[in-house]
């Protein structure tokens, strides 16, 4: 059985004394670690996940260290930044080692409750925030959060006054209902928020301690959006019958200890506690070699463990502090980088889980040391690195262990197949004793030993054994098996990928479609319908894995037909990321018989294309592309990209998560080019930006991210002829006199030139559409100059209309221009330029003149709650709070994702948007334009009870743009008194044009609304989770911003999961509708 060589290191390690006890158990083991490995456990996200502690004062305590100046938030930012690969967090709910200092003040079931109670139990109201900060820090990098709390409302330190003030609270009885009331309505405030509970000294008596099953349900009922995930610090488990009698030199307590087993042990938990052997009875220590010889043993055996009274399968989870005393950063350091990463990596390949109890120093940043093992704990598992082998520390041994019979075992990892042609080898196998490890192998046709090493000899399996015959002070290990399995060499990775990819071709002959080359088949007759076909020249045919993958061998097989085979004899194979980068290419110029390998080193890539260099037909049998997942971390792009003038100097606007270096491109060299990798403006106009990063060996290749950036000339005069660039319509047209005729440039009014327009009366017209709207300064309208036609210009209007369709400017000329007339609009605003005949006869026109230009001359508009360009809230209008300014402020509910909808109109260029705000606690937003995201963590600062301002200033085209303004944080956004609006043109717009608003009603929810319609994350990059409380059958639709219905599902039992993975970055609408209601809500796609 596979794991049995596993389940044989955890066993065999026992004295002599002592083993044939364990082969009984051993025995058992075996018959059931198949069926443990295979359950589903209760906490996928757990496994193979690695996390931190984040302590967090409670109570008043919190006040002091804050004033102190320990910043959670930051350091919370700085765990997100250094450890990348981390999976969960652990931080406070109630302090460390006092149930009775909360995290929080205001508590939803209990109003006034810090009046009740002494001082010291719970921070301001400001601080009270901090939790909230921290908690959404760690969920916007998608990291899960698990909060410790006590079982029990102990006053540690208390003082007397604090120690009256709960029994006077209490009545002195009941101390477990009064402490379970208050901490179910804390939790309320945590629905949603948080993933998990690790609940501390759990047990006692029910008059002391809140009854077990009691409290964990009150718990979790508090949560309706999404049930946390439950540990219980109750029991333990030991290896039956081994102690540690030794840690060596400098062991600090020369008592015996056992060494712990994580299993499951109680009815409430989904994952295992992971308290380690106590460090303070029995002062074992925190990384004790016992662990490297027993306990990762057991996680490899399976990563989970089944309870046999509740049924769950638990995730193995260790809880480890990674100094010698817990939370206490002046302790010695326990695990240096080369132990914490093999504890890490050898649990979490098992499917286990580990969290290091790290500590916070002076001023709330984490130690130095505990920052360097971590940093490098986090870069070997980007890296995918082995760990440095475990050796058992001079003089460590366990109790009855007596020389030569000390105990040892061989850490021997599975042998990743190879091919014929490999170099020779050594795997991965140690003994715990230090001495060197001796191999054999069952199949010498397939491998050999040479100077102990694996020496490829063929195709195959072998068993290779792995052994060491003991010393003078070990005993022999036992045996370890692996099997190796050796292929051609033409397989690469074990997995073809293109059976599971897309297959395109540049044309398709005969029926001969490109999935034929990806369907299995090899068989290069073409009578067998098994080879693409697509004709020539220069023909291509690939494959869209669907992600990225590591490339490593690619076969390409030719159709055989003896007709044929030389149409691949010049092609060209390219791998090409996600990111549209080419990782790999080869050229090949002999025609395969039947096929060719291409090693591709392992390159990522999500593209296979095969490009022919010949103008005959591509004819492919197959294409076979091998490899594996990409273990690379991703990484986006930030892009704000603000408007521009002429000598405006160079500029590098976009950032990578990654923190390495950003490409640009420019779709216009004539009005920016890319200069040393920053972007140089040379000329007015507009020009699509385009940022990339390629990645490396530890980062995929980020989605590029494309921008408009607008520049303009800095000038206001009107020396342009806008016309030249706009688009002309007309009426109709009469012998090919195309309305583009009038704005060619050439003024001739002799129709025999061929430069002059023509539309059939009556009441013809003619127009110009600028592209946007420009301040428009005067307006030339030439005349045919032949005599027959002078007259039919004798009557006309000239108008001209904005973006909106208002008719900005109008004049009626009733004498024909000789030959031409100049109307002087006096900068008004518009797209268009129409010229409108009042005649019966035939409109003709040499040319139009418009000259203008792109207004820098910004005006300032102010949008008040209840006025035109207000468009919606996520909550209420209120006036409670003194001094705002109209009729109230918008204040949406608290929550992520809530947002206050304006409506704006103006002509292209940079705008700033202001917006006046009360807030009595930090908060970020994003702004959203078109459903687009122009600018990310707007920050409002907490005003101290007074009104601030927050802006934020970004490049944006012209015409109406629905303007958003959406939190990012939990407690939604701070009360908005107006939004002012500088910009050039801006106007307010009515809030009709936008096609989310005319599809459907967006008022904001009652308080029913709110409480039934549940949704998160939001915003949300791939998975939205929705439930409809007291719904049982209702209907899920999304919605575009064009108002199109993307997603449609039907929701059984008033809840379903929606996948937005593959929907376009921007701004949608949830829209639930059951027998009672329709429910709309605003949802962003990150």
């Amino acid at each position: 059985m596979k794991n049995t060589n596993k389940l044989i290191l955890i066993f065999l390690k026992k004295v002599l004394f002592l083993r044939i006890k364990a082969v009984v158990l051993l025995t058992f083991l075996i018959v059931c670690s198949d069926i443990i490995s295979a359950q589903t456990s209760e906490v996928p996200w757990m496994e193979g996940s690695w996390g931190v502690r984040l302590i967090i004062r409670g109570g008043e305590d919190l006040d002091t260290f804050v004033t102190n100046g320990y910043d959670y938030v930051e350091e919370a930012r700085r765990i997100v930044r250094d450890y990348p690969t981390m999976g969960h967090v652990i931080t406070n709910f109630t302090n460390n080692a006092n149930g009775s200092l909360f995290l929080l003040r205001e508590n939803p079931d209990i109003p006034g409750l810090a009046n009740q109670l002494h001082p010291r139990f719970f921070p301001s109201i400001e601080n009270e925030q901090i939790i909230l900060d921290v908690i959404q820090v760690f969920k916007d990098a998608g990291i899960k959060v698990i909060l410790y709390m006590k079982h029990r409302p102990g006053m540690g330190d208390g003082t007397t006054a604090q120690i009256n003030s709960w029994n006077n609270y209490t009545g002195g009885t009941n101390n477990f209902q009064y402490f379970e009331e208050i901490c179910a309505g804390f939790a309320k405030r945590f629905d949603g928020l948080i993933d998990g509970y690790w609940i501390d000294n759990f047990g006692g008596a029910n008059t002391t301690i809140p009854a077990k099953t009691s409290f964990v349900n009150a718990l979790l009922d508090a949560h309706t959006i999404q049930k946390p995930v439950i540990a219980t610090n109750w029991k333990k488990s030991y290896f039956s019958g081994i102690q540690v009698d030794s840690d060596g030199p400098g062991e600090r307590d020369p008592d015996n200890y056992q060494i712990i087993k994580y299993q499951a042990n109680d009815i409430w938990s989904d994952y295992t506690h992971g308290h380690v052997t106590s460090i303070g009875g029995q002062k074992a220590p925190s990384n004790s070699f016992g662990y490297d010889e027993f306990t990762l043993p057991d996680f490899e055996v399976s990563g989970v463990s089944v309870s046999s009274e509740s049924g769950k399968t638990l995730v193995k989870h260790m809880f480890a502090p990674i100094r010698r005393r817990w939370s206490q950063y002046t302790e010695p350091l326990y695990y240096e980088e080369d132990q914490a990463y093999r504890f890490v990596k050898r649990i979490t390949d098992a499917g286990g889980a580990i969290t290091f109890s790290t500590t916070i120093g002076p001023g709330g940043i984490g130690p130095a040391d505990e920052i360097r093992v971590l940093k490098h704990v986090d870069a070997q598992l980007a890296a995918n690195a082995d760990y440095v082998p475990y050796v058992r520390p001079a003089g460590a041994f366990l109790v009855g262990e007596t020389t030569p019979n000390y105990n040892q075992v061989i850490d021997f990892k599975e042998i990743d197949n190879k091919q014929v042609g490999d170099p020779d080898f050594f795997p991965f196998a140690y003994a715990s004793s230090g001495a060197s490890v001796t191999l054999t192998s069952s199949n010498t046709s397939v491998a050999t030993i040479v100077n102990g090493n694996i020496r490829i000899q063929g195709e195959g399996t072998t068993n290779i054994t792995a052994s060491q015959g003991g010393n003078s002070t070990f005993a022999a290990a036992p045996n370890v098996v692996r099997q190796l399995t050796v292929t051609s060499g033409g397989t690469g990775g074990t997995t073809n990928l293109a059976l599971n990819g897309t297959a395109t071709q540049s044309t398709t002959l005969a029926g001969a479609v490109a999935s034929r080359a990806n369907d299995g088949d090899t068989n290069g007759n073409f009578g067998g319908n098994s080879v693409s076909a697509a004709e020539g020249p220069n023909a291509w045919w690939e494959v869209d894995l669907g992600d990225n993958y590591e490339i490593d061998d690619i076969n390409v097989f030719n159709r055989t037909n003896n007709c044929c085979s030389s149409r691949l004899s010049d092609f060209t194979v390219s791998v090409i990321n996600s990111g549209g980068t080419t990782t790999f290419t080869q050229t090949i110029t002999t025609a395969p018989n039947p096929s060719v390998t291409l090693d591709a080193g392992g390159v990522t890539g999500q593209v296979v294309r095969i490009q022919s260099n010949l103008t005959t037909t591509l004819n492919l049998a197959e294409v076979e592309v091998y490899g594996s997942e990409s273990s690379k971390l991703d990484q986006t792009i930030t892009f704000n990209l603000p408007a521009k003038q002429l000598g405006d100097a160079d500029f590098d606007p976009a950032t990578a998560s990654s923190g390495y270096n950003i490409s640009y491109t420019s779709s216009n060299t004539n009005v920016a080019t890319i200069v040393n990798g920053n972007i140089r403006i040379v000329g007015v106009g507009t020009s699509e930006i385009t940022a990339s990063q390629a990645g490396n060996v530890v980062y995929n290749p980020a989605p590029s991210v494309t921008r408009t950036l607008v520049v303009t000339d800095g000038n206001t005069g009107g020396t342009t002829n806008l016309a030249l660039n706009g688009t002309a319509t007309q009426s109709t047209t009469l012998g090919g006199a195309e309305a583009s005729r009038a704005i060619d440039g050439d003024t001739n009014g002799n129709f025999s030139g061929g430069s002059i327009s023509a539309a059939e009366g009556p009441n013809a017209w003619w127009e110009v559409d600028l592209g946007g709207n420009y301040n428009i300064d005067d307006i030339n309208v030439f005349n045919r100059t032949n005599n027959c036609c002078s007259s039919r210009l004798s009557d006309f209007t000239v108008s001209v209309i904005n973006s909106s369709g208002t008719t900005t400017y109008t004049q009626t000329i009733t004498t024909a221009p000789n030959p031409s007339v100049t109307l002087d609009a006096g900068g008004a605003v518009g797209q268009v330029v129409r010229i409108q005949s009042n005649l019966t006869t035939t409109l003709n026109l040499a040319e139009v003149e418009v000259y203008g230009s792109q207004s820098n001359t910004n005006n300032t508009i102010t949008i008040q709650e209840n006025t035109t360009g207000f468009c919606d809230v996520d909550g209420v209008i209120q006036s409670a709070d003194a001094g705002y300014t109209g009729s109230g402020y918008a204040n949406t509910s608290n929550a992520l994702g809530r947002a206050i909808d304006w409506e704006i109109d103006g002509t292209a260029g940079s705008y700033t948007f202001v917006w006046r705000y009360l807030v009595g606690s930090a908060r970020t937003a994003d702004l959203i334009v078109d459903g687009t995201t122009v600018a990310t963590g707007i920050s409002f600062v907490n005003t101290q009870g007074g009104w601030l301002t927050a802006e934020a200033t970004v490049g944006l085209g012209a015409g109406v743009k629905s303007v958003i303004l959406s939190s990012t944080s939990s407690t939604g956004l701070a009360k908005i008194d107006y939004l002012e609006v500088t910009g050039p043109n801006v106007v307010a717009s009515a809030c009709a044009s936008s096609s989310l608003k005319t599809s459907l009603d967006l008022k904001a929810p009652d308080t029913d609304t709110e409480d039934i319609l549940h949704f998160y994350p939001n915003p949300t990059t791939d998975i939205l989770h929705v439930e409809v409380n007291g719904s049982n059958d209702a209907q899920l639709d999304i919605i575009n911003s064009s108002g199109q219905n993307v997603i449609s599902k039907h929701m059984g039992n008033g809840r379903t999961s929606v996948d937005m993975t593959r929907l376009p970055l921007g701004l949608y609408i949830l829209k639930v509708t059951d027998q009672k209601q329709v429910r709309t809500k605003k949802i962003i796609k990150k």
